[in-house]
C-alpha cells in the first residue's frame, strides 16, 4: 500500500454503513476510530463488562479520553503479550476457519461507520455469507487458554442438553462487540470463534443478530454516553473526527 493510500481513506459505500478499505491496525485505521463509539468498548460504556483486578473499572471520563485518543490505555505485560498473540494468531485462525470449517472465503473488513449515526463504528474480523447467501460476520479471539465454560457448553451440546442464551456464557464484552458490528454492518448474524493456538483447542458458535439488545440497550445507552462525555471532549480538544 502506498503512503497516499495509508493517509487517505478509501471508502466503500453500503446500505447501512460506509466502510474504510484501509488496512486494519494502521495509523489511518486508528484515526478513523477517534471520537466515536467503538464496538470493542461498547460493553464497558454501557456498564455491562465484568471487572477484576486485571481489568479494573474505569470512569466514564477515562473511557471518553481513550475514545478520543487522549488517554493512554494501560496494559500489563501479560495483557500486552496476549494482544500480540492475538495479532499474530488472527489471520491463522481466519484461514483455518475459512478452509476447514465453513469452506467459504472470509474477507477482512476495515472500520464500518453507521450511516444512521456516524459516531458509531465497528471493525469486524471478517465477513462471509451463509448457505442462503446472506451476509454474516466473523469475530475472532485468540486467548492463551480456552475458557472452561466453552468446553462445558460443547459437552452439553454433545449430550443434547438445553443451553442457556449465548449472552449468558459468552463474555459480555465479546457478545456486545459482535452485536454492535452486526447491526452497524447489517449482518444476519456472525460466527464467534475462540481459538487457543498453544494447545490446539477451539470453540465456535453462530449467533443471530440481536436487534433487541442493540435497539433497547446498547445504542441508547452508548448514545447518552457519547453526548455526555465524548462530544464535549471533541469540542474542547478540537479532535478531528473523520467522516466519509
Amino acid at each position: 500500500m502506498s503512503k497516499e493510500e495509508e493517509e487517505i481513506p478509501i471508502w466503500n459505500f453500503r446500505e447501512t454503513c460506509t466502510i474504510s478499505l484501509n488496512k486494519q491496525g494502521g495509523e489511518l485505521w486508528k484515526k478513523i476510530r477517534l471520537g466515536a463509539i467503538q464496538a470493542s468498548l461498547i460493553s464497558e460504556i454501557c456498564d455491562r463488562t465484568y471487572h477484576s483486578e486485571a481489568f479494573p473499572k474505569r470512569t466514564p471520563q477515562e473511557i471518553a479520553n481513550i475514545l478520543c485518543g487522549i488517554g493512554v490505555q494501560a496494559f500489563t505485560p501479560t495483557q500486552e503479550l496476549a494482544m500480540a498473540d492475538g495479532v499474530i494468531g488472527e489471520p491463522i485462525v481466519r484461514e483455518w476457519f475459512s478452509k476447514e470449517i465453513i469452506k467459504k472465503p472470509i474477507n477482512e473488513v476495515g472500520v464500518a461507520i453507521w450511516k444512521k449515526d456516524p459516531y458509531f463504528r465497528a471493525s469486524l474480523d471478517g465477513e462471509t455469507v451463509n448457505e442462503e447467501n446472506e451476509d454474516i460476520g466473523i469475530e475472532i479471539k485468540v486467548p492463551g487458554k480456552l475458557a472452561a465454560k466453552y468446553i462445558h457448553i460443547v459437552q452439553s451440546w454433545g449430550k443434547s442438553l438445553n443451553n442457556p442464551h449465548p449472552e449468558s456464557y459468552i463474555f459480555p464484552n465479546h457478545y456486545d462487540q459482535i452485536m454492535t458490528g452486526c447491526n452497524i454492518t447489517n449482518k444476519k448474524g456472525a460466527y464467534y470463534v475462540v481459538a487457543c493456538l498453544k494447545d490446539g483447542t477451539a470453540f465456535y458458535q453462530y449467533l443471530e443478530t440481536d436487534t433487541q439488545l442493540w435497539n433497547e440497550v446498547l445504542y441508547p445507552k452508548a448514545k447518552i454516553f457519547h453526548n455526555t462525555y465524548v462530544l464535549p471532549l471533541i469540542k474542547e480538544k478540537q479532535i478531528d473526527v473523520i467522516f466519509p
